[in-house]
C-alpha cells in the first residue's frame, strides 16, 4: 500500500524472517503492490526448509507478474538441504529466471552460485 508501483523487492534475512513469522492462510493478500512485482530477492535461512518453502510458495504464487527470483541461502545451510530446496523451487516455477547465492554475516559480499 505504501509503494504501489514497486517492481523490485529485496528482503534481507531479518525482513524475510518477519515475513515467515507473519505468514498465514491469506499469505500476502494485504500486499496491494504484489501484482506489479517483477523481481524479488530474499536472504534465507533454511532452519525449517519446509516452512521456508511454504513461505516462498505463498509469495511466488501471489505475485503473478514475477519474472526473476533471486534467493540467497545462509552459508550454514549450503549442502543437500539447499540443493533440494533449489530443485523444488525450480520444478514448481519453471518459467521464472532463477539466481541462487550464498550469504554470510562474516562475508561482506554475496556469492552467486547459480543462474538459471
Amino acid at each position: 500500500m505504501v509503494f504501489p508501483n514497486v517492481s523490485s523487492l529485496c528482503l534481507k534475512s531479518s525482513a524475510w524472517l518477519e515475513v515467515e513469522a507473519s505468514m498465514n492462510q491469506e499469505g500476502w493478500g494485504s500486499l496491494d503492490g504484489r501484482k506489479g512485482l517483477k523481481r524479488i530477492c530474499a536472504y534465507l535461512k533454511l532452519g525449517d526448509p519446509s516452512w521456508t518453502f511454504s513461505s516462498v510458495a505463498c509469495m511466488l504464487d501471489q505475485c503473478v507478474g514475477l519474472s526473476e527470483v533471486s534467493l540467497l541461502v545462509h552459508v550454514r545451510h549450503v549442502g543437500n538441504v539447499c540443493h533440494n530446496f533449489m530443485s523444488n523451487c525450480i520444478a514448481r516455477w519453471p518459467r521464472l529466471k532463477w539466481r541462487w547465492g550464498i550469504w554470510s554475516d562474516e562475508i561482506l559480499k554475496d556469492i552467486w552460485i547459480k543462474i538459471l
